[in-house]
């Protein structure tokens, strides 16, 4: 071997252990819903930043359509696996560890508006929700949180009025404080799988369910149940988890890219969330979808007044924080 090769070689073996050279990391991703909802697209949104901030060192596998599970095992599977790096995640999953502050913003009426959510989103407080579990072994940390718009109730029948919720058998999540709010409408709260809602709907297992407007349509459930009545109970606040290991094993450098992306793609998402929406709420009422407006909501507010009180005094501070950004 001449000089100049022996150099040449010296120089490489230097440049690799001082990490000159770049390693490449893939991060997979847990998403339920398809790739076109709202949630998809900043999922993708958020890949993309992530490659582009970090000039290709981390890349972001999308897994959505429920490919990966339900919420609930995609959890399970990031604590205990660690097979899965990030999910996209609904806030209700959350009652499945012991969540005590997340499932603050999922309490009825609490939000008054798109507003109203994201001056909390922007807010130091926003932390109290992202930093819940990061202090466990088992750990997750919040990157980001974001919406799928307001909830609403759909049907295969009829929905004109609270009233016609009555006797109804309701798809809900494992979350406490939605099966609570379910039987305080007079209706049955039914556990079913995300990715089993149409098939049960369509069997008749169930016949009512609710979903953000924008998840309804993606997910095809107006061909099964072609009424909604916009009651907009609560807000489809989701957040984007990685698990301590996977953010442990990134460089300080990196895991700022994460943040910048997450910061990037909750804004994407406020961006296209409402206009997508609107966008959906003029085919759904194009294509025949009885949509029902509530003028009026008091009367769905008082209906669940006890639980309301009884899920706020747990956590009187973020609550009362959180109302108080109503203005």
């Amino acid at each position: 071997m001449n000089f100049f090769t022996r150099a040449s070689a010296i120089f490489l073996t230097i440049a690799l252990l001082s990490g000159c050279a770049k390693s490449k990391k893939t991060l997979v991703l847990a998403e339920v819903n398809p790739p076109d909802s709202v949630s998809g697209q900043m999922d993708l949104f958020f890949a993309n930043e992530v490659k582009r901030l970090t000039e290709g060192e981390i890349s972001i596998e999308v897994n959505c359509s429920s490919i990966l599970g339900d919420e609930n095992a995609v959890i399970k599977e990031m604590m205990t696996t660690k097979k899965i790096d990030l999910a996209r995640i609904s806030l209700f999953a959350l009652t499945s560890i012991g969540s005590k502050k997340a499932t603050v913003l999922t309490i009825p009426y609490l939000f008054n508006d798109r507003e109203h959510f994201w001056r909390f989103a922007k807010s130091e407080m926003s932390s109290e929700i992202l930093d819940e579990f990061s202090s466990r072994p088992d750990g997750l940390k919040g990157l980001f949180l974001a919406e799928e718009g307001f909830r609403h109730f759909f049907s295969t029948r009829p929905l004109n009025s609270i009233e016609d919720l009555s006797g109804r058998k309701i798809r809900t999540t494992n979350d406490p404080i939605l099966n609570e709010i379910i039987k305080d409408f007079d209706a049955e709260a039914i556990q079913v799988p995300f990715y089993d809602l149409l098939k049960e709907l369509i069997v008749g297992t169930i016949d009512t369910a609710e979903q953000p407007i924008v998840n309804y349509r993606s997910n095809y459930f107006d061909s099964a149940a072609p009424n909604v009545i916009l009651d907009g109970h609560t807000i489809g606040v989701t957040e984007v988890l990685i698990t301590n290991k996977a953010w442990e094993e990134l460089t300080k450098p990196q895991q700022m890219a994460l943040l910048k992306a997450g910061e990037n793609a909750s804004a994407y998402c406020r961006e296209i969330c409402e206009k997508r929406e609107t966008l959906v709420m003029e085919s759904l009422k194009a294509t025949g979808v009885n949509v029902v407006e509530v003028q009026d909501k008091t009367a769905w507010k008082d209906a669940c007044a006890e639980t309301i009180q009884k899920q706020a005094i747990k956590n009187t501070y973020l609550y009362g924080h959180i109302a108080d950004m109503a203005n």
